[in-house]
């Protein structure tokens, strides 16, 4: 049954009023549809010669590894899927870099930085861990500072630098035992502080530095409350940066029932600077070196590590970690050729490194900056070894 428009019935009477034809019926609604839009259009135009533009989007929440393109288009270049290189390549400071003359002081040293850059890119390196403080560089050179990290990301090098990574920077008496030490965030403030030329609260470098390098060997002299409070106050200053802490070889000591009641020389007990969430973005693990006395055995660097290793992932499973080990004790880089290893003995140490579980970066220490590392002429097949392995991380690694 046909459903009956009640407007069109007839009223006291009266004749329906009369259909218009159907062409001229769509004459008349075409016509008002086009009155009502040039009315539209007419108070927008109106409206927007007055009121602002829509409000931009909100910026992405930041993400590990991934951080937002800087104002100078300097920008990080992200974690790769695993990081591989040095802990220390040699880099020299240069305020002049990116504009030295050729008969200037500068020079000289800016041609090494390039040459290494090009000889870690011949390596297939990736990523290279420094610890030391570019405070006074960016302060006083920033654009030599950026141009420098520019080269390096050009050269697909992505690169750790700190402003607060040494103790003395924390710590008002540093020598002195318990609370006399003095833990203090002040002079790291003031540290973060001259690296925001700008003023606007923020360190120049977020985003640009690819991880930021936060404090070294810190169960030494950080319980955890304090390293939260080092964390949140990097992250207030790089807050789309990564932060990475180095806890050397020690980070299960705390929870050992052998240790976690003993006295721990900084005030309170080792169980009080056991590793726990809120202190790091990357965790950065040391790795024995692999000789049980002068026998050469890769378990010495992986079973130990395994745990160091479950002990973060049981506090945050989801924070990534690096992996570094040293040639030999310092000194002895310093003057012994025979602190080096094969190169079959760098390769195995790769290879079982990488292979534990939770591990994110590899890294040897060091290239050009003792005597008998990895830098030194003598060692061409052990650098021909580390190309053929980083070869390999390359072809499968963005």
């Amino acid at each position: 049954m046909a459903l009956v428009n009640r407007d069109s019935m007839p009223q006291n009477g009266a004749p329906p009023p009369r259909t218009p034809p159907r062409g001229r019926r769509w004459l008349v609604v075409g016509a008002a549809l086009l009155c009502v839009l040039a009315l539209t259009a007419g108070g927008l135009y109106l409206a927007n010669r007055s009121a602002p533009g829509p409000a931009p989007l909100p910026p992405p929440a930041a993400q590990p590894g991934r951080q937002p393109a800087s104002p100078a288009g300097i920008t990080a270049l992200g974690l790769p899927r695993l990081a591989f290189g040095f802990y220390s390549a040699g880099f020299e400071r240069n305020r002049c870099y990116g504009s030295c003359k050729p008969d200037g002081d500068g020079a000289a040293n800016e041609k090494r930085n390039r040459q290494r850059m090009a000889e870690l890119e011949r390596m297939h390196v990736n990523f290279v861990i420094n610890n030391v403080s570019v405070k006074e560089w960016y302060a006083s050179s920033p654009k030599a500072f950026l141009a420098f990290l520019d080269d390096l990301h050009d050269s697909g090098i992505r690169v750790s630098y700190g402003l607060t990574s040494h103790r003395d920077v924390w710590l008002q008496n540093p020598k002195a035992s318990g609370d006399k030490a003095g833990f203090t965030t002040d002079q790291a403030e003031a540290h973060f502080k001259a690296t925001d030329l700008d003023g606007d609260g923020v360190s120049d470098l977020d985003g640009r530095l690819d991880v930021f390098y936060l404090s070294h060997e810190v169960l030494e002299w950080a319980n955890h409350a304090q390293r939260v409070q080092m964390y949140q106050l990097a992250k207030r200053w790089l807050p789309n940066t990564p932060v990475s802490v180095y806890y050397a070889s020690a980070i299960s000591r705390p929870t050992k029932a052998a240790f976690k009641d003993r006295p721990h020389r900084r005030g309170g007990t080792w169980a009080d600077y056991a590793y726990g969430p809120g202190e790091a973005d990357i965790v950065h693990l040391a790795a024995h070196r692999p000789f049980v006395d002068d026998r050469f055995d890769v378990r010495r660097s992986t079973d130990d590590l395994k745990g160091d290793i479950e002990v973060v992932r049981r506090a945050t499973p989801d924070v990534p970690i690096f992996v570094s080990s040293s040639f030999a004790y310092d000194d002895r880089m310093k003057r012994d050729p025979t602190s080096m290893w094969t190169p079959a003995q760098i390769e195995q140490w790769y290879e079982a490194v990488r292979s534990v579980r939770g591990v994110r970066g590899v890294f040897l220490r060091s290239y050009h900056r003792f005597t008998f590392d990895l830098g030194n002429p003598r060692f061409g097949a052990q650098r021909a070894q580390w190309a053929r392995l980083g070869g390999a991380v390359a072809a499968t690694t963005p």
